[in-house]
């Protein structure tokens, strides 16, 4: 037998995607995260399905720099009118507790989809976004439509027992915590301000840890140390959250005025870290040999800015 190698036109980036799409649909935040670890993402949208799963599991102050990062659109993609990206965005917007945004990008990401079909994915995001927000009737309408699929039904004939049970509703551990944590009311922003909306989202409801999160993550993803400062006091005088980066952070910051911060703020071991890597660098720069050991810090991040 002979056999002769043909090429298909695979394109492993498209998979890969749509494989990270599929990972944040059915939310398996461990499975993106193991994803990321055998290969790390590169590009925006991998990035942020990424970063919401380490923001989903509380881990990103802790570990966003063992991935590769490029700038704050790691945490919000700049917005493309495409069926995918728009889906992943409303996605983001949905679990920080912008519930208005996500159903919006829902009619976008339909709006997309270049043979006018409907999305039940899309469909399904817009009855649980009019159910949280208690509109009853509208959400009726987005499960009957869904009753009438394969996939969707049994869901849909689950949530259609929801409807008017303000009880079960916030009871429920997703949609009555999204209840607590979102914003009522509508406001015009920029994408280029998600540090400013995370700040909203942390004011309105100061347990919403994914916008404590993106808060404090994104100046640091920005190389905006100063900004990053003033958001952190704010944060750090009404929750105990201070992880790995924060610290990273606070050490450089105090470093850079030759003082040592306050006592408590940083680990004793993240101090002589932050000197070591003072000591590499100032040896030979960001190709000073013995610096990639420090690959997964914000300091190698903020000298680094390929």
């Amino acid at each position: 037998l002979l056999f002769v190698a043909q090429d298909f036109g695979f394109d492993a980036k498209k998979y890969e995607l749509i494989e990270y799409d599929y990972l944040v649909q059915v939310k398996d935040w461990q499975g993106i995260i193991a994803k990321a670890e055998q290969k790390t993402p590169d590009l925006p949208m991998s990035m942020s399905a990424t970063n919401l799963a380490l923001a989903m599991t509380n881990q990103l102050g802790e570990r966003a720099f063992e991935f590769y990062q490029r700038g704050s659109e790691g945490l919000l993609p700049k917005f493309e009118r495409n069926f995918a990206t728009t889906l992943l965005t409303g996605e983001i917007y949905f679990y920080l507790g912008l519930v208005n945004t996500a159903q919006r990008f829902a009619f976008e990401a339909m709006e997309a989809i270049h043979n006018y079909n409907k999305s039940a994915r899309a469909v399904k995001r817009l009855a649980e976004t009019n159910l949280i927000n208690g509109r009853y009737e509208v959400a009726r309408k987005y499960l009957q439509i869904l009753e009438k699929t394969i996939f969707y039904r049994p869901w849909a004939q689950r949530t259609m027992a929801l409807l008017g049970d303000e009880q079960a509703i916030n009871d429920h551990p997703l949609y009555g915590w999204l209840r607590k944590v979102r914003l009522t009311d509508d406001f015009l922003f920029s994408e280029q301000e998600l540090d400013k909306i995370c700040g909203q989202l942390f004011m309105h409801n100061q347990h919403n840890q994914m916008a404590v999160q993106y808060l404090l993550m994104a100046p640091l993803l920005e190389r905006n140390i100063p900004t990053f400062m003033q958001y952190v006091k704010v944060v750090q005088n009404r929750v105990n959250y201070n992880p790995r980066h924060c610290q990273e952070a606070i050490a450089f910051a105090f470093m850079q005025k030759g003082q040592q911060p306050p006592q408590g703020f940083v680990n004793q071991l993240v101090l002589q870290q932050m000197s070591e890597f003072a000591r590499t660098y100032s040896s030979g720069g960001k190709d000073a040999p013995g610096l990639e050991k420090f690959r997964n810090t914000l300091w190698y991040y903020l000298v680094n800015d390929q």
